[in-house]
């Protein structure tokens, strides 16, 4: 019983020490916060701020640092630097714009370009950070929805590099070549036998060599170059041969398959990862809501104030008399009645 009055007679001494110490803490906080804000005020005012003059050639000084410096002093000290202009981005815009053209476009002939992109990228984001932070004047600020006729370009090189893609692999590389001999030509399914299978005859009697070329060839008559095409003794020498025509039509459905797989997988992206969240939409459409059944109720209010007060009361023009009560009366001329109102 003793030990818990004495921890009661604890309890009730800590509330009582925190109850008198809160108001002596508050009251110490507002004194140095009074007190810092005499000093810096007493700072601006020993030691105000000099905007130079021209006639002694004293340059400008700021008296403080950080967000005591005043207002005028940094619009000026901003007015000095660099002017972007009208369109400050436009340059940076073209920049990132040729970068994302080159490597995306002829990726397959340096496939280590976007490393090298990567690192530049990441070498100048800090430089231009300095250079619009600290060497250039601040844009005026202005609000925009996305990146505006930049977003259309990017999407049209984006087409252009799938089917420079496709064209690079298909006709500047042997792959569809090899894969072409692999399943329709090689009688183990590998490639033993591409090499001689992609060379063609030459008879190099119809041309004059000179002493080199002759010690160079010997007692050769044929020479080897890589093509499909017919031996100089068919019928029709030199002429294309149908495994030139099956390679070709390989490459070109390549390509066709190759486009339209890129541009389905492209659009299947953009489905799955939408430009703006889900939620966000759903926010958007219930704001359009309730600013159409606002408007709806406005409308509605402002023609029954309409209705209740009745239609507008016309006035009679100047120098006529307003005429209460029309009285018909009957005339006859020529045999018939008509009325005429007075």
């Amino acid at each position: 019983m003793r030990i818990f009055l004495r921890k009661i007679d604890y309890v009730e001494l800590q509330k009582d020490w925190f109850s008198f110490h809160r108001p002596i803490k508050r009251c110490l906080s507002v004194y140095f916060a009074r007190r810092r804000s005499s000093k810096e005020r007493n700072t601006i005012t020993e030691n105000p701020p000099h905007y130079g003059s021209i006639e002694t050639g004293e340059p400008e000084r700021a008296p403080l640092k950080g967000a005591n410096r005043p207002i005028l002093y940094n619009c000026r000290l901003n007015y000095t630097l660099l002017d972007g202009g009208s369109r400050p981005l436009f340059d940076e815009y073209l920049e990132m714009l040729i970068q994302y053209g080159f490597i995306t476009m002829f990726v397959p002939a340096f496939p280590i370009a976007p490393l090298f992109a990567l690192f530049n990228n990441m070498f100048e984001l800090r430089t231009d950070a300095k250079k619009f932070l600290r060497l250039m004047r601040r844009p005026i600020i202005k609000r925009e929805k996305g990146i505006g006729i930049w977003y259309g370009i990017l999407s049209v090189v984006s087409s252009l590099a799938i089917r420079t893609n496709a064209c690079l692999i298909a006709f500047t590389s042997e792959f569809l070549e090899r894969m072409n001999y692999v399943f329709y030509y090689s009688p183990n399914r590998n490639l033993d036998g591409y090499v001689d299978f992609s060379l063609s005859y030459m008879n190099v009697s119809r041309f004059t060599l000179n002493a080199k070329d002759e010690a160079l060839l010997g007692n050769s008559t044929y020479c080897r170059y890589r093509d499909f095409r017919e031996p100089p003794t068919a019928a029709d020498p030199y002429a294309y041969t149908p495994v030139y025509w099956h390679n070709l039509a390989v490459k070109f459905a390549f390509v066709f398959i190759f486009e339209n797989v890129a541009i389905a997988l492209c659009a299947l992206i953009a489905k799955c990862i939408p430009d703006m969240p889900e939620s966000l939409i759903i926010i958007s459409r219930h704001e359009a809501r309730v600013i159409n059944e606002l408007l709806l109720q406005s409308e509605l209010s402002d023609s029954k104030e309409e209705k209740t007060e009745g239609p507008p009361t016309q006035q009679p023009p100047i120098g006529f008399a307003c005429v209460d009560e029309i009285k018909p009366r009957e005339h006859s001329y020529v045999g018939i009645g008509f009325l005429q109102s007075e």
